[in-house]
């Protein structure tokens, strides 16, 4: 069966299941460059809100979150907004060591491995899109919380990666990436700036 006819009949199915459930069905998309088959967008541009639990002058939490704001305003034409007073934002990171994290009682417990995460508290199956022959759901995020953890074998720049890498999740970024320098990429790495690939990947659903 060739792949044209393959999308065709794809097509024809999630057209049934729109009339069957009144989800909505999206056009294709351009890009897609991670390797979840699912992705999602705020409605509206949301508040951060943060707490740093640990004072430690080498965790550069408020520096982080602040260039992860301005990366993804860039990429998404958002106006992102991080505060440490409204704790009405819909979504909320705290910033410590493990055991700090985990003191909370408000996630799983911490690995020692783990440089940063991002819960989906509150999102919403809004549709479909489809990129090639494969389909991919879209959800609306209404409430997420994350943390990130503070580790003396991180560098500056590990620390600026890990919030705009969870600041990506939590606008709707699910999955990650392949490419060793990508931002999206899991680990331990230095790069701060999103690629151009990153930003195509989010901006192409935020402006449907």
């Amino acid at each position: 069966m060739s792949i044209r006819k393959k999308l065709s009949i794809i097509i024809l199915v999630l057209a049934i299941l729109t009339v069957l459930t009144g989800t909505a069905i999206a056009a294709p998309v351009s890009y897609w460059y991670s390797d979840s088959d699912n992705i999602g967008k705020w409605e509206t541009s949301p508040k951060i809100w943060y707490s740093k639990i640990d004072p430690s002058s080498s965790f550069p939490m408020a520096v982080a979150l602040g260039h992860a704001k301005l990366e993804w305003n860039d990429a998404l034409g958002t106006s992102i907004a991080v505060t440490t007073n409204d704790t009405s934002a819909p979504i909320k990171f705290y910033g410590g060591t493990k055991a700090q994290i985990d003191a909370l009682n408000l996630f799983a417990p911490v690995s020692t491995t783990t440089l940063g995460m991002t819960a989906y508290t509150d999102i919403r199956r809004k549709g479909v899109y489809t990129y090639g022959s494969s389909v991919k759901t879209w959800y609306t995020h209404h409430e997420i919380n994350g943390y990130l953890v503070s580790r003396t074998d991180l560098s500056y720049n590990n620390f600026i990666k890990t919030a705009t890498h969870e600041v990506g999740h939590a606008m709707g970024w699910r999955g990650h990436s392949s490419p060793a320098n990508w931002v999206m990429t899991q680990g331990k790495i230095e790069t701060i700036t999103l690629s151009t690939e990153e930003k195509n990947h989010l901006h192409q659903i935020y402006v449907r």
